[in-house]
């Protein structure tokens, strides 16, 4: 099955084709009845019966909207970016929005259905929360709940300078300037696929959350994704097939050593297009992880390594010197191993070692990171070919155990900075797509947990937005997300590359009671701290019951306890620690999103 159509009424039409199996009618007039029939199809695009018919009845009167809701705020230099949630409409389209900061009472008004905006005239050092209303024809919503207190700075806002590089340490990257660079990761895998419009869409919502980094595959085979192999422009990333002849774009082959693409044959119309995609994402500070050629899960139809092995190690070669000559200048690159997949046979490890052999030999290249992704339950170094090759340790664990393989990255000698490459995404779960039984919400437990257990950052994803398929852009805005950026938010508050994972490298054993059975089960607190003594974040997972006790002569002096709610961005005062024996500590109850996760912050006074 490819996916459902929706049909209206007795139109004989699709409203629309989607893969998930709901959808949200958005044209509708007040007071009408509509009926829904549903039809599943398959990739010939033949149809099941309909579904029984399912009747509803729209309002028959306007009403004044609610209030908009999760109002957050990113702080940048004399600035801030503030984004929320469109309320129910209330049968009206919703025709303003009111934004008011606090202290000061200045407002701004936004016409349309805009969610985001810049606030700018803000004071560098003072603290601000935000409120928004929506207006429409009816009248206005109450004020929205005040957003987390933000502090402008003149750092805040500052995009980092490429290329990055290690620190000292080699316990996280930095940029050009020297300043710590976690990698707040988003994935982005068929973004090539895109129109210039909508990748603009993306990116620029993207960097409106504070992330910093995205991860995608230059070229697209994956059936599920838009468009494969062609970009956003119409164009494919190769002229010819191996036997000289045209290439139409076709992934299935009678044979495959005659019609399949040539990797020696780009097409330059499809390369510039991803030119300008990778200056777009400089442009707005996004460090992106390339894959060249992205292999596919056991090597099958959701990548090329079929393709690469007809091509054989010359034409491998010549592509990974082609493509690394054409980024030798390019600064804000990580070249990518891999692509769910390890186990090479004999051809296929020769090909991807020409590849890679090639792509490291090119002089000159301002982008010289490495990484892979292996496949679930690994980290960057386990394979045994290339495993040394890497210089980022990334962690992937599609079952959601990212403690444990985090603290295994974390403690792998020589250290290299350790991030969360891949875990469940948000809407692959029983909420969603359901092709993931272990990416029950709330995923944000999974990104708390991989980057306190690596220190170096995180990469997360969306099961409808990384195909970037029909109604992607309804997704962009999730409680996932909004997670996400308020992480985003949290780590740079914080000294993060200061931090150290309880128990590893000399650091003690920061959660002495209460901290679950073990690194790789649901209920395990991730807690690391700074050597210097003066921060420790703990995050307590929602399967997690009890108090937790904590070591509190880690900290160097007496200091103040807060649980921060990573569904809110709110805190609650804990009170004093003293920097002497132990303390117990009590996690708050629900956190207003039906789950009890909370963050430990302890910070020296």
């Amino acid at each position: 099955m490819a996916g459902y159509r929706v049909y209206r009424n007795e139109s004989t039409t699709a409203l629309v084709s989607l893969r998930s199996p709901s959808y949200s009618d958005r044209t509708l007039s007040p007071g009408t009845e509509y009926r829904y029939t549903v039809r599943a199809y398959d990739r010939a695009g033949n149809e099941s019966t309909a579904s029984n018919a399912q009747a509803a009845t729209t309002p028959s009167a306007a009403i004044a909207p609610e209030a908009p809701g999760a109002v957050l705020a990113l702080p940048a230099d004399s600035k801030a970016t503030v984004s929320w949630v469109a309320p129910n409409d209330g049968g009206s389209a919703i025709t303003r929005y009111v934004v008011t900061r606090n202290p000061g009472g200045e407002s701004q008004q936004l016409t349309g259905n805009v969610t985001t905006t810049e606030v700018s005239g803000l004071t560098n050092g003072n603290h601000y929360t935000f409120a928004v209303l929506a207006t429409n024809a009816v009248g206005d919503s109450p004020l929205s709940a005040s957003s987390a207190s933000v502090t402008p700075t003149a750092a805040a806002g500052r995009l980092p300078a490429f290329p990055i590089s290690h620190a000292a340490s080699a316990r996280f990257l930095q940029d050009r300037a020297g300043a710590p660079f976690p990698i707040l990761g988003r994935t982005a895998w068929f973004l090539v696929s895109l129109s210039q419009a909508d990748y603009r869409v993306f990116l620029s919502d993207t960097a409106a959350r504070g992330y910093n980094t995205i991860e995608l595959h230059v070229l697209n085979h994956d059936p599920r994704g838009n468009r494969p192999p062609f970009a956003g422009n119409g164009e494919l990333p190769f002229l010819k097939r191996l036997d000289g002849q045209r290439w139409t774009g076709a992934l299935t082959y009678s044979d495959i050593g005659a019609e399949a693409p040539d990797f020696s044959t780009p097409n330059p119309a499809y390369w510039a297009y991803v030119d300008a995609l990778l200056a777009e994402c400089e442009a707005k500070g996004l460090l992106v992880f390339f894959f060249p050629a992205y292999v596919g899960f056991e090597g099958g139809e959701q990548g090329w390594m079929r393709e690469m092995v007809a091509n054989g190690a010359s034409r491998m070669s010549h592509y990974g010197t082609w493509i690394a000559t054409r980024y030798v200048n390019r600064k804000n690159l990580v070249w990518m191993a891999g692509g769910d997949y390890a186990s090479f046979d004999w051809s296929e490890s020769n090909v991807e070692a020409a590849l890679l052999s090639a792509l490291r030999a090119v002089p000159g290249q301002q982008s010289t990171q490495l990484s892979a992704e292996w496949e679930s339950q690994s980290i960057a170094t386990d394979q045994s070919r290339f495993g040394t090759l890497m210089t980022l340790q990334g962690v992937y664990d599609w079952t959601g155990h990212v403690a444990l393989h985090g603290r295994r990255a974390y403690s792998h000698r020589p250290p290299r900075p350790a991030f969360l490459l891949e875990e469940p995404y948000d809407e692959e779960g029983p909420d969603g797509l359901n092709v993931n039984r272990q990416a029950t919400q709330p995923v944000r437990r999974f990104q708390w947990a991989g980057w306190l257990s690596s220190i170096g950052g995180y990469i997360s994803g969306n099961g409808y937005v990384w195909p970037f398929a029909a109604e992607w852009e309804r997704h962009l805005d999730t409680q996932g997300s909004r997670d996400m950026a308020r992480l985003n938010g949290f780590i740079r508050s914080i000294a993060w590359w200061q931090l150290v994972p309880s128990g590893l490298d000399g650091m003690k054993t920061l959660v002495i009671s209460g901290g679950g059975k073990s690194a790789g089960e649901a209920d395990y607190v991730t807690a690391a701290a700074t050597r210097a003594g003066t921060l420790l974040v703990a995050y307590v997972p929602p399967a997690h019951t009890g108090s937790i006790t904590i070591d509190a002569t880690v900290m160097s002096g007496p200091a103040r306890a807060r649980w921060f709610n990573p569904a809110t961005a709110l805190s609650i005062d804990a009170g004093a620690v003293a920097n002497t024996g132990s303390r117990m500590f009590a996690p708050p109850a629900d956190n207003g999103t039906g789950f009890a996760d909370w963050v430990l912050v302890i910070e020296k006074n």
